[in-house]
């Protein structure tokens, strides 16, 4: 066809690599993942939702615009280049133009571009002027919606109308997080009012893992044999166990807002002023009473003389209110209106049970810290939608207090921990709104579900959406698509648009600082009906197993049936453990998901597969990471540095890259090749802990260095973003000639004059200027 076939194939070549890189130049960091040296392309593995590529990539309508121009430059017209191509692209144009198709190479009209439609949504416009072409699979390709952790500490807000998948879409969501809490350390908590939620999860194979097993922790108020004993009131805020009176500070003044929170539920209303003012003293006091509990409240409402010798020990304005206000005549009417709601609470025989323990059986702060997966089942069916709405706000403010007691936890040491709460629109109030801008800093991330925004009140609805970074929005209301389309950044068709498919749910998503616009993400139904799930017996030991750990018993169960004593704070103990030696643990079993005939579930994520980390050498890593390590250890010898590789920090718990240390200098360098943006957030956050004068993030390739940058800065506080750089290989040789060695000022004498010469210390920016001409010489062997 083409007589000189090297001068057309250089054309094409030519058009096409300047097509391609106008293009992967928008594309999304997930769009390039490389893999790692076997292959495995580890950060995207994990559950996650998918959308497709345009809805990541900024200034559609120029890109389109590029394609069309490219395609029909005179040279290629001339070499009858892109001949199919560019008659389709000009059946388009015609069409998008309202140009009858066959004057489309005679009219003298001016075709519309796609910088000048009308056409908001980009995908329409994809279609419109790409259809037809091999471009328009390239942008409707699904990759995966990555959102970094940083971004999910700053919550989570689902909207989704009755029948829409949102406790499908939770599964999928939770199980993401349970697949990387087998192999990281990661707490997962869920809290559901219907149960149906928990029984899937459980069943299902990630509960074969042993690990996750001795993890687990499960709270049901049905279970009237061993229930938790659950205090609100038990927190030690000794200096013992808090010593820095700062943090104890802190820890005290974010629990008494919280109190807030669950006694606003007691009463069933937000609290009055005299009310709030009451309770707000009677927290402190609480927490000064060994073994308080929900009784001791309604003692102290009855009768609180008995109670003086504590409210001594108090301080400050807490004190002068006990001595002075507390008993004044003023608050005997508050005091019975309080009296009696907490009679008609306690009339429920389950949180009765429950909320009379002296302690907790379940440590939530050490729980959580220690990656523990913890299910709560609010059973609005057993205990009553006032009952488990109670049981719920108690549990959240539990959840709270459990994370703001990391404060005294240094910031990288603190486990992340993933709140997930079906039927939200009972616990969602003011204060729990304010509590989410305070558990992100601990490592907090909530995301809550309901069905309309008829649900919150005006003031709370505003409250969540500034608070909440992450939205997901579908099958919802005309109305909720107007007031929504605004914080989505898009408009109320597009939610509308939103609607649950045969094999999926599809929702809007909009990310702050991810996605300059809400997205489509589409949610795999039945995802957890279609793996593995476990046998009876394997469930049932599962139970059994935090039964045993966390549960708590009647005094008189003990006893054979005696009477027990006449006061309620009395009626828990706690229950003997007793395990028969010869009679081994159930371990449950896998078995096949029943299929199921009338569905067709397309599921392509790979199942779950345990993987075993080897450790790590001197060098660890890939050949990549391991030359850039040993380049910094020379490069830092040749500047009279003495270098450390992979050494371990924090007692054992982690270690760092590399470590250069001279004189009082001390420099960590951590190296990211293929790790993800969020581990490496995590190695910064581990050596700011340390006293080093500097750490330097390593990237090997400058789109994946500006990722990093944009991250694990937005993770850090302004004092730690002076103490950190974001480098590459090539910027090393100028960065470490900041630090010049200590000259020594030297004197001699020059015809009978004594001389002193001073060496002028390098500009680090300077210095950087200097050698990276030198240094690139050096980065390209790393591509090699």
């Amino acid at each position: 066809m083409f007589t000189n076939e090297r001068h057309f194939l250089g054309k094409w070549r030519e058009a096409m690599v300047s097509l391609l890189m106008a293009l992967y130049r928008e594309f999304p960091e997930q769009a390039f993942v490389d893999p790692d040296e076997n292959g495995n392309f580890e950060e995207y593995s994990r559950l996650s939702p998918t959308a497709p590529l345009y809805t990541y990539v900024k200034g559609i309508p120029v890109l389109i615009h590029k394609i069309i121009a490219t395609v029909f430059t005179k040279d290629l017209q001339n070499d009858e280049l892109f001949d199919r191509l560019r008659d389709q692209l000009l059946i388009n144009l015609a069409q998008a133009s309202n140009i009858p198709i066959e004057e489309r190479r005679t009219t003298s009209k001016n075709f519309v571009l796609p910088q000048d439609q009308s056409i908001a949504d980009d995908g329409e416009l994809l279609r419109v002027y790409l259809s037809g072409t091999p471009f328009l699979d390239i942008f409707l390709v699904e990759i995966p919606l990555h959102i970094p952790e940083a971004v999910r500490f700053e919550h989570t807000h689902i909207l989704a109308g009755t029948g829409h998948g949102k406790t499908q879409t939770l599964q999928f969501l939770i199980a993401g997080d349970i697949e990387v809490a087998v192999r990281e350390k990661r707490s997962v908590v869920v809290v559901d009012s219907q149960g149906d939620l928990l029984q899937t999860l459980m069943h299902s194979e990630y509960f074969a893992d042993p690990s996750l097993r001795e993890r687990f922790i499960y709270i049901d108020p049905q279970d009237m044999e061993r229930p938790v004993g659950l205090n609100l009131f038990d927190i030690d805020l000794s200096a013992g166990s808090i010593p820095s009176p700062q943090a104890r500070e802190t820890i005290l003044n974010n629990t008494v807002e919280l109190y807030d929170f669950f006694f606003g539920s007691l009463l069933g209303a937000e609290l009055t002023q005299k009310q709030g003012l009451v309770f707000r003293y009677l927290a402190v006091l609480m927490m000064r009473i060994p073994g308080a509990n929900v009784h001791t409240l309604r003692e102290l409402m009855e009768d609180g003389e008995k109670f003086r010798p504590h409210m001594k020990t108090l301080q400050g304005s807490a004190r002068i209110f006990f001595e002075t206000r507390f008993f004044d005549r003023a608050f005997n009417e508050t005091k019975k209106q309080i009296l009696n709601r907490l009679w008609g609470v306690l009339s429920n025989q389950s949180l009765d049970r429950m909320m009379s323990a002296p302690k907790n059986s379940v440590d939530l702060f050490k729980s959580l810290q220690d990656g523990s997966i913890v299910f709560i089942n609010t059973a609005k069916d057993f205990l009553g939608e006032e009952g488990s709405t109670i049981f719920s706000r108690m549990f959240v403010a539990l959840l709270g207090q459990a994370l703001m007691r990391r404060a005294i936890i240094e910031k990288h040491a603190r486990t992340p921990t993933y709140i997930y709460i079906d039927e939200a629109e009972r616990i969602v109030d003011a204060t729990l709104t304010r509590m989410l801008t305070q558990v992100r800093k601990y490592k907090g991330a909530i995301t809550f579900a309901h069905q309309h925004l008829d649900q919150l009140e005006p003031s709370i609805r505003a409250g969540v959406m500034a608070n909440t970074s992450i939205k997901l929005a579908g099958g919802v209301s005309a109305k909720d698509a107007r007031a929504l389309s605004e914080d989505f950044r898009c408009t109320a068709d597009f939610l509308l648009e939103q609607k649950k498919g045969r094999n999926e749910a599809n929702f809007a998503c909009f990310a702050r600082n991810v996605t300059d616009q809400a997205v489509a993400l589409s949610i795999p139904l039945g995802f957890l009906e279609s793996q593995g799930t476990l046998s009876d017996a394997g469930y049932e030991a599962l139970v059994e197993s935090s039964r045993q750990k966390y549960g708590v018993v009647y005094v008189e169960d003990i006893q054979n049936g005696e009477a027990a004593t006449d006061s309620p704070s009395d009626w828990l103990g706690e229950a003997p453990v007793e395990i028969e030696a010869d009679l081994p643990t159930p371990t449950p079993q896998l078995q096949p998901a029943p299929l199921d005939q009338s569905k067709e579930i397309v599921i392509t994520r790979a199942p779950v597969v345990q993987k075993i980390a080897e450790p790590r050498d001197i060098g660890g890593g890939g050949v990549k990471h391991k030359y850039i390590e040993h380049l910094i250890k020379e490069l830092g010898e040749e500047r009279g540095f003495r270098a450390s590789v992979e050494e371990t920090v924090h007692d054992g718990a982690g270690r760092v890259d590399v470590i250069l240390r001279r004189e009082t200098i001390s420099l960590a360098f951590e190296i990211s090749v293929t790790t993800t943006r969020d581990h490496e957030l995590g190695n910064i956050e581990k050596c700011l802990a340390l006293p080093f004068t500097h750490v330097v993030m390593l990237a090997s390739h400058q789109k994946h260095l500006k990722s990093l940058s944009l991250c694990i800065g937005k993770g850090l506080e302004d004092d730690e973003k002076k103490r950190v750089s974001f480098l590459l290989p090539e910027d090393l040789p100028g960065f470490l000639d900041g630090y010049p060695m200590a000259q020594v000022q030297k004197e001699k004498t020059v015809k009978g004059y004594t001389v002193r010469s001073r060496i002028k210390e390098a500009d680090l920016g300077e210095a950087l200027a200097r050698r990276r001409a030198i240094a690139a010489v050096v980065a390209r062997s790393i591509q090699d």
